[in-house]
């Protein structure tokens, strides 16, 4: 009873494989670089010849202990396609006719976008029905395994300590000796055996180099289809280390920098007369704009300032000639020659080394260099030296004391 029984098995498991090249299943590609490539299954006919006819093809796919349909063709079908899988039909795509041996296939795309990793990466196989000559046949694939490659994208800054303290520093200018420790932690891919490279690359090299340097990596731990760890590294500075970048990075291709998740640091050398700096990139960038800034503020407030002196002895020059012209109008003639050779009075020294000293209080809250302030207080000595001389009584100013004299020597006596 037994050897009838195992015969039996084997009979059936012969007669299975006889038919098992009718149906085929492939995956495009076997391997699959995650959130680069489609996803793409396809169930095919191998010897359509055969075949009188193909009444359906399903895709289905492992879970757990058994194999779940989740799209299918039919002959008749209305749609032809048939999604069992409801969750994966709103991010898959699935394409197929049973119309002919010849032409009968299903194909199952996932965008690169919408794989999901592990869940998609699962055993699949194609399950077939047809006729044949000799009768009616179903037979189904072997199972595929679809593999993948994770590529790192994401790893942290490195984190800077002074060896044997206990906490991270924000700081990145240290005297020379100094041994310091560089940690970084990110992916390094689907592969647990990889891990994370350190390079540098001092002042005036063009490319990174591997540090010699032993380090320490921590376990690789798993999220999904990607492993993450950290790595630390132990570096002494040197006299060489004016201006050196570290690196890490992860899934690297041979040549430092090359990797697919990279971040860097700066580190530099105390120098005297330097302190220690923290991003000292991110002060420069707020310091240069600050700094233009002022010094056109100053120049815009210095020539306003000029402006309103020039402004204010134009209307004292006007309101002079118009008492000019209406003396001349009530008390007699006045030749034109002497009003044309009149000028405002110069302003005393005083009143000019009090605006002077206005000037200066204003533009020395502005100015921040000794050179701004020369140039302002030239300017305005020079001012003063032009007013200084109309005070000299060799000034066209001296002929309005000649036209009042002549005035007052015109009045008749009895007015006087």
């Amino acid at each position: 009873m037994k050897l009838v029984v195992v015969c039996a098995v084997l009979l059936c498991t012969s007669t299975s494989l006889a038919f098992t090249q009718n149906i085929q299943i492939q995956a495009q590609p076997q391997t699959i670089n995650y959130r680069e490539n489609d996803m793409v299954i396809v169930c095919s006919i191998t010897n359509p010849s055969q075949l009188g006819a193909v009444y359906y093809i399903e895709l289905q796919k492992n879970s757990s202990t058994t194999f779940d349909t989740v799209v299918s063709v039919t002959t008749g079908g209305t749609p032809p396609i048939q999604w069992t899988d409801s969750t994966l039909q709103g991010r898959a795509s699935a394409t197929g006719n049973v119309d002919s041996p010849s032409t009968a296939q299903l194909r199952l795309t996932i965008n690169k976008a919408s794989v999901q990793c592990p869940t998609d990466f699962k055993m699949y196989i194609c399950k077939m029905s047809g006729i044949a000559s000799s009768g009616p046949v179903t037979q189904e694939t072997s199972p595929i395994v679809l593999s993948y490659i994770v590529k790192p994208t994401a790893i942290e800054m490195p984190r800077v300590r002074v060896l044997n303290e206990n906490f991270d520093t924000q700081d990145r200018q240290f005297p020379v000796g100094t041994a310091m420790q560089l940690a970084c932690q990110g992916e390094v891919g689907s592969d647990a055996s990889q891990t994370i490279r350190w390079c540098a690359q001092r002042a005036g090299e063009f490319i990174f180099t591997g540090l010699p340097q032993t380090p320490i990596h921590s376990e690789a731990s798993q999220s999904g289809c990607i492993f993450t760890r950290s790595s630390t590294i132990t570096y002494n500075l040197t006299s060489e280390d004016t201006f050196t970048k570290f690196l890490c990075e992860a899934g690297d291709t041979g040549l430092c920098g090359t990797g697919t998740a990279i971040q860097y640091v700066n580190i530099t050398i105390e120098v005297s007369g330097t302190t220690n700096s923290r991003a000292v990139d991110a002060q420069s960038s707020i310091l240069v704009p600050f700094l233009s800034g002022s010094a056109v503020g100053i120049v815009v407030i210095v020539f306003a300032i000029i402006l309103a002196i020039i402004w204010r002895r134009y209307l004292r020059q006007q309101q002079m000639n118009e008492r000019v012209y209406q003396n001349h109008n009530g008390r007699g003639s006045i030749s034109n020659k002497r009003e044309d050779h009149y000028t405002e009075p110069g302003p005393t020294e005083d009143h000019l080394y009090t605006e002077l000293n206005s000037i200066s209080t204003v533009t020395g809250q502005f100015a921040n260099t000794p050179d701004n302030q020369y140039t302002e207080l030239h300017t305005i000595n020079r001012q003063l030296e032009i007013d200084q001389a109309s005070l000299t009584p060799d000034h066209p100013y001296t002929a309005l004391d000649t036209i009042q004299n002549t005035q007052t020597t015109n009045i008749p006596s009895g007015m006087q």
